[in-house]
């Protein structure tokens, strides 16, 4: 009977590590956004800021992350 690949229970853990420290810098990153969103939404509503000046934030927040 044939086997296929066979993997170690240390090359498990060792993938599921990498796999949690990526996901882990995606949650980050995704929260910065969050957080620099809220704060574009936030200063939108004090300023009163025109369409032109949103499309530029919005863009800086886009090249930023």
């Amino acid at each position: 009977m044939a086997r296929g690949k066979v993997t170690t229970s240390e090359a498990l853990k060792n993938e599921r590590d990498s796999l949690q420290a990526k996901n882990s810098k995606l949650e980050q990153r995704n929260d910065m956004l969050l957080q620099r969103i809220g704060g574009l939404r936030a200063h939108i509503i004090q300023n009163n800021v025109e369409a032109e000046e949103i499309a530029r934030l919005l863009e800086r927040i886009l090249l930023d992350s």
